[in-house]
């Protein structure tokens, strides 16, 4: 290998950082000298040779061993290794806990549904019998819906007697 000049310009570096380039050097160096390993197992196992088994199982050796030591260099260069799995159990469901749960989801619905609805009419109840007492900005507005709806049933009436 050849020598490499430092840059008289470059900034010094750090013993992180000639640790980590020295590693990668390595790791480098290391993976090709195990493929030029490797290729020399394929080549022996390609000869027919007797023994090409035996050159097969070296050059899976070689293999782990480059990951081995690959594994080595990323240590010492980063200083640490993150192993992380995710272990989740789903939790146990509760069928019964569920249903009730629904029941008084609906119940709850209902009753604000129902509260809506009791509130507005109390509120057109209210303005009713202001507009029947005689306040000028009340409106009777449950005689004009019930005027509305008996004037209508009237004209359908008409419509289904004209149609027989």
């Amino acid at each position: 290998m050849t020598e490499k000049t430092p840059d008289p310009a470059a900034k010094p570096a750090d013993a992180a950082t000639t640790l980590r380039q020295g590693a990668a050097e390595q790791l480098s160096a290391q993976l090709q000298l195990g493929t030029a390993l490797i290729a020399q197992c394929d080549a022996w196992a390609k000869a027919g040779k007797p023994g090409r088994l035996a050159s097969v199982a070296t050059a899976a050796r070689v293999m782990l061993a480059s990951a081995g030591v690959a594994r080595a260099l990323t240590l010492a260069a980063l200083g640490e290794t993150r192993h992380r799995s995710i272990n989740e159990a789903p939790s146990p469901v509760d069928r019964a806990r569920e249903q009730r749960r629904d029941f008084y989801q609906g119940n709850l619905d209902k009753a604000k549904k129902a509260e809506g609805i009791y509130e507005r009419l109390n509120e057109l109840v209210e303005n009713s019998v202001r507009a029947r007492m005689g306040e000028p900005d009340a409106e009777d507005r449950i005689k004009r819906n019930l005027d509305h709806s008996r004037e209508n049933a009237e004209r359908l009436t008409k419509i289904l007697a004209e149609d027989d």
